[in-house]
């Protein structure tokens, strides 16, 4: 059985997109009492592709507990110096647990990096990565 084909059967769909999602800047969205501009904070809004591919992965997470994909930053510390971003790492010797700890961390973050999965998508990242998993599953 294919342990990773639930997100590696994202391969071909992004390989195909060019709009993963559509970024939305800080925007005014009203004026407080004093008059001074409220504006709305920046973030992406994904597709759906994208928010399935999303959804799956936390799925991964809930059903392969021991993966322990919760300390994620664990395995990036380990993997990665101060002057070695992710997107750098050879995934070609990462485990499969390395490589879903740099996908799992790249989907918690956007909480903290909007645009975050956007970037790693656009950029090829997160398909070298899905494709290590494909490897690994032989």
């Amino acid at each position: 059985m294919r342990k990773y084909k639930s997100l590696t059967q994202y391969i071909e769909i992004f390989e195909d997109m060019s709009d993963f999602g559509t970024y939305h800047g800080c925007e005014e969205v009203g004026r407080a009492e004093n008059g001074i501009p409220i504006l709305s904070l920046p973030y992406v809004e994904y597709n759906e592709t994208v928010k399935d591919f999303i959804r799956d992965v936390h799925r991964f997470d809930r059903k392969h507990p021991f993966y322990g994909l919760k300390h994620y930053g664990r395995v990036l510390q380990r993997l990665c110096s101060e002057d070695t971003y992710v997107d750098e790492v050879d995934e070609r010797y990462l485990s499969g647990k390395e490589v879903m700890a740099f996908i799992y961390g790249t989907i918690v973050e956007e909480r903290l990096i909007d645009g975050n999965i956007k970037q790693t998508l656009e950029e090829g990242t997160m398909l070298r990565w899905l494709r290590r998993l494909r490897e690994i599953d032989g």
